[in-house]
């Protein structure tokens, strides 16, 4: 609420720019920023023609991603055009139960193998529509995260997927399985950043909701 809300006493300013490279959340939805209030209309992943000419360009993020879950060799991934839901999950509701993996399901999703950037199933290249992220904090604190796993990735190249034939999304309730491997963190609170891209297919992509486990 940067550049809105000086305190938490303070008037809301409709007029006021937010910066362009955060998520918002308005009405109990994380939504892509919009910068001017006076103009606000929701857009939702509707129809392969949902107009998105009123928003900015998605920003182009660069997040520290797993090459390795046991030397926890990491690199820089940049991620662009791409709008983002984000949630935080945990074993129980006081997230303190640490864990060292956990399979993610998509409940009513249209999500396809063919959807991310590599197909667990055929183990092929995929078209790169969707991207699938889980995000730690490296410090053990679970506080920020700061470190991530890319699970949509080709396993060979980010290793954290795991068993693509039994966990992936051609199955009847779509879900997907990761591992932190022998990395030191301890975690008992991820993040899980589902990224649509900006094409026809992306647009499309939809979820009722998700479950952890």
């Amino acid at each position: 609420m940067t550049g809105v809300m000086s305190s938490g006493s303070s008037a809301f300013s409709s007029t006021s720019s937010l910066p362009s490279d955060e998520l918002q959340y308005i009405f109990g939805r994380i939504i892509f920023p919009q910068t001017n209030f006076t103009l606000f209309q929701p857009i939702i992943n509707a129809t392969s023609s949902v107009n998105y000419s009123s928003l900015l360009p998605p920003p182009v993020k660069t997040l520290t991603v797993y090459t390795s879950i046991t030397t926890g060799t990491t690199i820089g991934l940049t991620f662009s055009d791409y709008r983002w839901h984000v949630t935080s999950w945990g074993k129980d509701a006081s997230y303190s139960t640490s864990f060292g993996s956990g399979i993610f399901s998509f409940v009513s999703s249209n999500f396809t193998e063919a959807d991310l950037e590599y197909n667990g199933v055929l183990g092929s290249p995929g078209n790169n529509d969707l991207v699938i992220i889980v995000g730690i904090d490296s410090s053990s604190s679970n506080l920020t995260p700061d470190r991530f796993f890319y699970v949509s990735g080709n396993p060979v190249t980010y290793a954290t997927r795991q068993a693509p034939g039994t966990y992936n999304l051609n199955n009847g309730t779509p879900n997907i399985q990761w591992s932190k491997g022998s990395l030191a963190p301890v975690i008992s609170k991820c993040w899980l950043f589902i990224g649509y891209k900006n094409t026809a297919r992306g647009k499309i992509l939809k979820m009722t909701d998700i479950g952890f486990a």
